[in-house]
């Protein structure tokens, strides 16, 4: 009876005033959402908010196409049952909007459920007038709207509806406050099966291929009793028959002695002549190694396995699993609130203000956890060899080591993240994500590691690999002046260093950058100039903790072998310090969330030295933990577990951001942020993450890592 009432009235001639009656109320309710978040800077309110949505820009308008607009007449003068699911399927105003509930997101599975008609999400620019944001009288916050529309309308049909009717509802209230800036129309599938994905997939399917078939070949030589190589045999081809080197696998035979006893023991047995096995020929042998190389049992093994080489310093690989823990964390809240589908904004940014969650806001120094370890490892690996060969290394392979150990890795993501990612979504925000124009057009940026040079970046977290890679190429000078000349190395590290920070203080006091605010400037400072661009990812304000951890790397080298007698009150002022210091550089800035601020000169002090101290503290971790003076730090850095975790942190760092998008674009419902789920999430995006790194490691990693093997030549091997 109720459904009959519902649909009379519906349609009748008042069907388009009560869409129109729906277009006001959301309209006129949207004018008045208040943003008290003081702690955050308008560029961070805009940009926050504008991730993962088009540009909002003034929209031009255009005549919508003849069949859209005759679709829509037509639902509307005939009504019926369709016109009732196509309005209760539209997004309406939601509770809580006086918080930052702008979702409005409708409901998109009984959208793409009726026939002829399909989810489109609507983005608006919102001007609040005298709302005061940091001295900013006004801000211009997304509003997103769900529409259920006819499928014969496009993105720009729709928007150019829209903003007619916005203008129908502003006109007699004489207001212009809100524009219709963008809409985004689903289709199923959300992106097309182009030749990338093609291509993708034969990829993939390719490289699953050859771990199975490297496991085959594998086992078939096993079961006929031969003897398994390491993954580390040297394959030398073309050489003559007469001097070949045991093929890879060698057939055992140990034929029982004249005289010899049967497993029984009472019966002798006489033997027969032993006649040699056949040695395989150099492209049989050949062969066998690339597929041996893929071998998903024999990869699998030294993924998982516990031990380490000898020399090898066990508390890194805690820092390192730890710090790519970090780097998730803070990634986590930053890709849910970016959206456009959350629905208590505001109260996800006060949470942002808390004394515990600034943990999460300063992520960013385990970036400079990781830079710090790569500078160790290169000075600390690299000067072990110039020690045992002379000061010789084979300069072009140490290269080409760092490029084909990363590039291959990052080149699959940047095809998943292009041509698989489209694929696995759907909902209200999902069409956000089905193409990356930076990608398609700066993809090159990144296989040359010059991407931290370019506004628009593919996969933009990869930032670090250009930063991380610069670093390395002018590693060499710096090693063979610590080799060869060890004061003027330091001095050289100690030069850098002060460039570094000086330049980095620079930019902060020019453009006025504030910190609180990671990425965003003060809205005093120049639009034109953004904090990620001019400090965040350039290599001259990050490479403090790189030549830290390349001092470090050097004195581990000098004094692996001997021991350091540290009175305890040394050790404790050294632990008290360390810890002191590193708990102000991520807690230091709760003031300047709360009433606070810091003075420019304190923002360039804090931005350009806290990437050293950083680095100082954890040189002295490791020290302590190298020289016995860490105790059960030291035990629980060097725990077993973290060594297979710290293998795969590359590919999951690679791919976790993959798993976030996928995670917090495919909300159909508005999403509420909650203070106390934020650990549940972490927890199942890094158990995710980890899984695609296993699989990233074994299809790409560890196969093309041997295949490097069997291409370098016998000196530059061992030299590596």
């Amino acid at each position: 009876m109720m459904a009959s009432k519902v649909q009379t009235r519906l349609t009748s001639g008042k069907a388009v005033a009560a869409l129109k009656q729906i277009l006001q109320v959301s309209m006129i309710a949207s004018l008045y959402v208040p943003s008290s978040s003081g702690f955050m800077t308008p560029t961070m309110v805009g940009n926050m908010l504008s991730a993962g949505r088009p540009l909002l820009q003034p929209h031009n308008p255009s005549k919508i196409s003849e069949q859209c607009d005759a679709e829509l007449v037509e639902l509307f003068v005939d009504g019926g049952e369709k016109l009732v699911k196509v309005l209760d399927a539209t997004g309406k105003p939601q509770a809580g909007i006086l918080v930052g509930n702008w979702a409005w997101l409708g409901h998109f599975d009984e959208c793409m459920g009726i026939s002829g008609f399909r989810y489109c999400a609507a983005y608006f620019q919102v001007t609040l007038p005298n709302i005061t944001i940091i001295g900013v009288s006004t801000i211009e916050p997304p509003l997103v709207w769900g529409l259920c529309v006819p499928e014969s309308c496009s993105n720009s049909d729709v928007l150019s509806s829209l903003n007619y009717f916005v203008e129908q509802v502003e006109a007699p209230f004489s207001l212009s406050a809100v524009n219709g800036s963008a809409a985004l129309c689903a289709t199923d599938p959300p992106a097309a099966y182009n030749t990338g994905f093609i291509i993708t997939v034969c990829l993939i399917a390719v490289l699953s291929i050859l771990v199975i078939m490297g496991a085959l070949v594998d086992k078939t030589l096993r079961s006929i009793n031969y003897k398994a190589p390491p993954t580390t045999q040297k394959l030398i081809i073309n050489r003559n028959a007469a001097t070949a080197s045991t093929h890879p696998y060698q057939r055992v035979v140990d034929p029982t002695p004249e005289g010899g006893r049967s497993e029984r023991g009472d019966q002798p047995i006489v033997s027969e002549p032993w006649v040699p096995q056949e040695i395989p020929t150099a492209c049989t042998q050949a062969w066998h190694q690339f597929f041996l190389s893929f071998a998903v049992n024999r990869n699998l093994s030294k993924l998982m396995k516990a031990a380490t080489s000898e020399g090898s310093i066990g508390c890194l690989n805690g820092i390192r699993v730890i710090s790519m823990s970090w780097v998730i964390l803070g990634h986590l809240v930053t890709f849910v609130l970016q959206t456009g589908t959350v629905g208590n904004v505001m109260y996800g940014y006060n949470q942002v203000g808390r004394f515990g969650f600034q943990a999460i806001n300063n992520a960013f120094f385990s970036v400079d956890s990781f830079f710090f370890l790569s500078g160790l490892l290169v000075a600390y690996m690299t000067l072990g060899r110039m020690a045992k060969s002379g000061g010789s290394v084979p300069w072009l392979w140490f290269y080409f080591h760092r490029y084909w150990r990363l590039t291959p890795a990052l080149g699959v993501t940047m095809l998943v993240h292009l041509y698989l990612k489209p694929h696995l979504g759907t909902g209200p925000a999902w069409q956000t994500q089905v193409s990356d124009p930076g990608c398609e057009r700066y993809w090159w940026t990144n296989i040359l590691y010059i991407n931290n040079f370019y506004d628009n970046k593919c996969i933009d977290w990869v930032w670090y690999l250009a930063n991380d890679t610069q670093f390395f190429i002018i590693s060499p000078f710096i090693l063979i002046l610590l080799y060869r000349k060890p004061v003027c190395g330091f001095l050289s590290l100690a030069v850098l260093t002060i460039i570094s920070i000086v330049v980095t203080a620079y930019l902060m006091v020019k453009y006025k950058f504030r910190i609180d605010v990671v990425f965003f400037a003060d809205p005093t400072s120049n639009p034109l100039h953004s904090f990620e661009n001019e400090i965040y990812v350039k290599p001259y304000c990050r490479i403090a903790p790189y030549l830290v951890g390349m001092a470090m790397g050097y004195l581990l080298h000098n004094y692996k072998d001997k021991t350091f007698k540290l009175h305890p009150i040394l050790v404790a002022t050294g632990w008290a310090m360390a810890t002191a210091v590193a708990m102000a550089l991520v807690y230091g800035l709760y003031g300047d969330y709360h009433g606070h601020p810091i003075p420019v000169v304190g923002r360039a002090a804090y931005m350009s030295l806290s990437k050293f101290a950083w680095g100082v503290c954890l040189s002295w971790v490791v020290f302590a933990c190298r020289f016995g003076y860490a105790g059960w730090v030291n035990d629980f850095l060097s725990w077993e577990l973290w060594i297979p975790m710290s293998r795969l942190t590359y590919s999951a760092y690679l791919l976790h951001p993959i798993i976030l998008n996928i995670y917090s674009f495919n909300m159909i419902n508005p999403y509420y942020f909650s203070y106390f789920t934020v650990p549940f999430e972490f927890a199942g995006v890094f158990v995710l993450a980890y899984s695609a790194a296993v699989l990233m490691a074994l299809l790409v990693e560890f196969p093309l890592g041997n295949l490097e093997k069997m291409m370098m030549p016998s000196s530059k091997t061992k030299a590596s």
